[in-house]
């Protein structure tokens, strides 16, 4: 599952897969497949105070957290939605360091730029890596780098 996620083709057509399961099956019953399945692998909660709620149960048992903003790109978002989850961010942050000594995020990119600037600077980093650093990213080549 992890590996797919990875993948060039689920990182380039996941937004259209979520879009096209919001038109077929609805936006409630999406979310719920996406929760019950990978997502709730993956995530302490869909709300900040779900999240909260989490990150201190498991503070009382010593087991540290980390908070992350994981939202589909858009594409050609306009300023104010861009804006919008910014402010979101930075509330998200704040309220998630209150009171604590420290505490751990990670942003998923995507959430801040259009996804053409990011299908853009995807094909670039695949060129850089092929031609540049010639690293091979064929399943069959078990190697690193590839060889000359």
């Amino acid at each position: 599952m992890y590996k797919f996620m990875g993948s060039n083709f689920f990182i380039n057509q996941s937004l259209r897969a979520v879009l096209l399961s919001y038109k077929v099956l609805g936006v409630n019953l999406t979310n719920w497949c996406i929760h019950n399945t990978v997502g709730d692998i993956l995530t302490g909660g869909e709300t900040l105070q779900s999240v909260k709620k989490v990150v201190s149960k498991l503070e009382k048992r010593n087991v540290g957290t980390m908070a992350g903003l994981v939202v589909e790109g858009l594409e050609s978002p306009s300023a104010k939605v861009l804006d919008d989850f910014t402010d979101f961010s930075i509330k998200t942050i704040r309220e998630l360091t209150e009171g604590r000594p420290e505490a751990h995020f990670a942003f998923k990119f995507t959430a801040y730029v259009d996804t053409e600037l990011m299908r853009k600077m995807n094909t670039a980093h695949e060129a850089f890596c092929g031609k540049i650093l010639e690293i091979s990213y064929n399943p069959s080549d078990t190697s690193v780098l590839t060889e000359e």
